[in-house]
């Protein structure tokens, strides 16, 4: 088993210790992979675990300390700021919760462990009203189809989300919003650092969704299948989740066959049993998928098929895109034939809409 993987399933619970303890040179490339799919802090929790014998040396075990350090200080951070958010979104009349991110880390043993980024919250209004809460700021925010920048500052990015997600095709993207509204759920109680999560229920599907999205955008990496390892796992434990309703929703969705490939992931990566799985695995699919995870790393950053170019063109820019979906098309042709269109017509959407 490669050892990077091993560590994971470690960090996760599901091994006790290494096979074979790594070399130096192996816990090298161990933390340069974690690095890369912004797994250090959960990789960290792991190595804490380990028998004295199999630990990195000292060099790499205090520069994983620090990083780690670094990491449970911003969640505090967000964490903090996710909930003034959250006041100040509830006196201004919008009911809220937070999607991904923070709101997915509270479902972790330790979540202090889980790399953060911004602060993506779903706000219920519709979208004029949140358009113009976020002019009421700074009128230079940057409109999309499903959500508006918010705030960014040095210290914190926020998006606030008129709709959670989309799809390119549009019969399934009509599909997806009408789940969404059917769907709008929160957890009646707040978390400690008080902002609201959607129900696992609700985040068994948007997760999924959300890794299907990046998968086309930017690259996924394995930050996001671990959310959705812990999104499972607790699906799994929840008396009220409705297994049958959840394949139904899979299936009219067009992700079913897109959450075998994730299964097949969860357990190969971190450990997960086939009895946990909420879909039959598939191995072909899944094998596709990691390899895509490998090689681009957190949001495709480390993507070199996809890299843009110095002073790249708009036209340019859309071709590299367009090139990207083309590796997708054999896995879903539905939603890669319908990209480049979607592209054309969000543009037009935010022209009529005067957000550009």
């Amino acid at each position: 088993m490669n050892l990077f993987f091993e560590l994971l399933h470690i960090s996760v619970g599901n091994k006790a210790a290494f096979d074979v303890s790594p070399n130096s040179e192996a816990w090298s490339e161990i933390f340069d992979i974690a690095k890369k799919q912004t797994l250090l802090g959960i990789c960290a929790a792991g190595i804490e675990k380990l028998p004295d014998n199999q630990r990195p040396p000292r060099e790499i075990a205090v520069k994983w300390g620090v990083m780690a350090c670094r990491i449970e200080r911003k969640n505090i951070m967000l964490n903090e700021r996710a909930g003034e958010v959250t006041r100040f979104l509830a006196d201004k009349g919008f009911r809220s919760c937070l999607l991904k991110g923070q709101g997915v880390a509270v479902l972790y043993p330790e979540p202090l462990r889980r790399q953060c980024g911004d602060i993506d919250i779903w706000l219920d209004g519709g979208r004029k009203k949140i358009v113009e809460l976020a002019d009421s700021i700074d009128k230079a925010n940057k409109v999309c189809y499903h959500h508006v920048e918010f705030l960014r500052r040095r210290d914190v990015e926020i998006e606030l989300h008129m709709r959670p997600s989309w799809m390119y095709s549009p019969l399934r993207n009509a599909r997806l919003q009408r789940w969404f509204r059917e769907n709008h759920s929160w957890d009646e109680a707040m978390t400690s650092s008080g902002f609201n999560t959607p129900s696992i229920q609700f985040n068994a599907i948007y997760i999924l969704c959300h890794i299907f999205r990046h998968l086309f955008d930017e690259g996924v990496g394995l930050r996001q299948l671990l959310d959705y390892y812990y999104v499972i796992e607790a699906f799994n434990k929840d008396a009220s989740a409705d297994m049958e309703k959840t394949r139904n929703s899979l299936r009219r969705l067009g992700l079913y066959k897109f959450c075998g490939a994730v299964m097949y992931v969860l357990c190969t990566v971190f450990g997960m049993s086939e009895n946990e799985v909420i879909v039959p695995v598939e191995e072909a699919e899944g094998r596709f998928l990691l390899d895509e995870v490998m090689l681009a790393g957190n949001f495709g950053k480390y993507d070199e098929r996809s890299m843009p170019q110095h002073g790249e063109t708009k036209i340019r820019r859309f071709f590299r895109r367009q090139k990207r979906f083309s590796r997708f098309l054999r896995h879903y042709p539905e939603e890669t034939l319908c990209a480049p269109l979607w592209t054309v017509w969000h543009w037009c959407w935010r022209k009529y809409h005067v957000y550009i």
